[in-house]
């Protein structure tokens, strides 16, 4: 069948925050716009145009600092046991 392959925009579009104060579970979802590029897709895609949305969710618990208060910095590492990320393409549509 072929690969489609795209380039995703240099920015995308993120919300997230504390679903839950007692476990720390955060939750964090972009959009990042990609363009379907038809030069460097194969097969049934080889020459394809088209653009769409791609989004990934990740939620987790994140850790607690020693106070009690969940640690939502930045590079603060999510359990691994309770992380869960999902990538989906939104929106796409593609031209030959």
């Amino acid at each position: 069948m072929g690969d489609l392959a795209v380039t995703l925009a240099s920015t995308g579009t993120s919300t997230g925050d504390l679903k839950s104060a007692r476990t720390c579970l955060y939750a964090l979802t972009t959009w990042v716009p990609f363009t379907v590029d038809g030069a460097s897709s194969t097969g049934k895609f080889a020459g394809a145009t088209g653009t769409g949305t791609a989004v990934v969710v990740f939620s987790g618990d994140d850790p607690k600092l020693s106070d009690g208060t969940c640690d939502t910095s930045r590079d603060a590492p999510a359990a691994a046991k309770t992380a869960v990320a999902t990538f989906a393409a939104i929106k796409l549509t593609v031209r030959r």
